[in-house]
């Protein structure tokens, strides 16, 4: 006679409603404890069995899963082995439980994975912006203050009689201010690269790309030496053309490091200046896996702004000689 946990004898039926009788109280016995449900610290699950499995084995209880899969493991009987292997997934299932709690209290987890990468103080937008900033300061600063002074030492008038055009003063101020910043440029990028493979930096410096960067130092250096030779043509006097140079200088990085989707007027202005296209230009050329649109894009930029500048230096160069 097979037993329910409350102790009262269930009804006699066929074999196959029998079978399901015994599986619900298997499943019923995991809710309670083998001594006091009442104070259980953890489920003892347990199950009945009798020595016949035509009589659904015996009415004694075993002492839980694993009694029961003792008992079952050495009973003949299709019945009883299709019992075993119930307990076996029973088993298996209650072991997996904890992981299963585990997954449902929390579904996702984040792990931080700590490793020596490229930090913020050597990352590719720092490098660029150093080198953006010294060379549009320099750059700017150069040009204006030397073509300013070339009429204040009086060279524009004697130069201007046919040893040496105004065109060509301005475009030599512009190659200074390229050559300048290519040296010093070289040199910031030197020293990033020094630091970085120093600190065993992953990644390391991009060895093989200084040629493409060296491009980029004298392009850019060039457009700004020519906007700097503009701002020194409409000074006129080399202390004002430096003080003008420092005080356009800050807009124009201002404008450079706000992001276009803060402001996009702010976006929009910086692409009429040199700053942007430098620092996506070194960016791109040491980074990017595919540089080359990119490259090409701002390349177009700095050589149109350098010529408009250029031009607008050289009409303006003709206040020098007043």
């Amino acid at each position: 006679m097979l037993r329910d946990p409350a102790g009262e004898a269930l009804a006699e039926a066929g074999p196959e409603q029998r079978e399901v009788d015994l599986l619900v109280l298997a499943d019923d016995a995991l809710e309670r404890d083998r001594d006091d449900v009442a104070t259980v610290d953890h489920v003892d699950p347990g199950i009945v069995v009798v020595d016949d499995p035509a009589r659904l084995l015996d009415d004694r209880p075993a002492d839980g899963l694993d009694g029961a899969d003792q008992l079952l493991r050495n009973t003949p009987g299709a019945k009883a082995r299709k019992l075993h292997d119930f307990i076996g997934d029973a088993q298996l299932a209650l072991a997996r439980t904890g992981d299963a709690l585990r997954a449902t209290a929390h579904p996702i987890e984040i792990e931080r994975v700590k490793g020596r990468g490229r930090t913020w103080a050597l990352s590719a937008d720092v490098q660029a912006y150093a080198l953006g900033l010294t060379i549009t300061f320099l750059a700017l600063l150069l040009a204006a203050g030397s073509l300013a002074a070339e009429r204040d030492e009086n060279v524009v008038g004697r130069l201007s009689r046919g040893l040496l055009g105004l065109g060509q003063l301005v475009w030599s101020k512009v190659a200074l201010a390229a050559t300048v910043a290519l040296a010093l440029g070289l040199a910031i990028a030197l020293a990033f690269g020094v630091i970085i493979e120093i600190g065993g930096v992953t990644g390391g410096e991009p060895w093989r790309r200084l040629p493409l960067l060296a491009v980029g130092l004298v392009l850019a250096g060039g457009t700004l030496g020519a906007l700097g030779a503009l701002l020194g043509a409409l000074a006129k006097e080399a202390r004002s053309a430096s003080l003008v140079a420092v005080l356009v200088v800050m807009p124009i990085v201002f404008l450079g490091l706000i992001p276009e989707e803060v402001v996009p007027l702010a976006g929009w202005l910086s692409d009429l200046l040199p700053f942007t296209h430098a620092v996506r230009f070194f960016r791109t050329a040491l980074y990017d896996l595919s540089p080359w649109p990119e490259l090409v894009r701002e390349t177009l930029w700095l050589l149109v702004l350098g010529g408009i500048f250029g031009v607008l230096a050289r009409v303006g160069a003709r206040r020098l000689l007043a």
